[in-house]
């Protein structure tokens, strides 16, 4: 379970990450295109939860054969681990770009229920 501090500074990077997006590029203006790039970061995801999974498993199996056979750990396992390291933040990168596209299209579907009700 991830701690509490955690999760809110993750929500606040979604945040920040989805106002980026709008300062760089606006807010959606239509579903469509708001589909389109929430898919591009679904698909990103996919992606790379596959290299996450194929990466991470390889370099857990080779910690094991180490740790199994009681060899020396130190640099090779700090490296081991600095790469299983930045398997999970380019996989956790790209979570927080779908989660704040997420948001993004929310602010498109506020606004038209907004209108809806002048």
């Amino acid at each position: 379970m991830i701690d509490t501090s955690a999760k809110l500074s993750l929500l606040q990077a979604i945040t920040e990450e989805k106002e980026a997006a709008i300062k760089k590029h606006g807010e959606f203006h239509s579903h469509h295109e708001a589909y389109a790039v929430l898919l591009e970061e679904v698909e990103e995801v996919t992606g790379g939860a596959q290299v996450f999974t194929e990466g991470a498993e390889f370099q857990m199996m080779q910690l094991w054969q180490q740790v199994r056979k009681d060899m020396q750990l130190a640099g090779s396992a700090k490296a081991r681990l600095r790469e299983v390291k930045r398997l999970a933040l380019d996989l956790a990168y790209e979570c927080v770009q779908v989660a704040a596209m997420c948001d993004k299209w929310g602010l498109l579907l506020e606004s038209e229920a907004a209108a809806s009700e002048i």
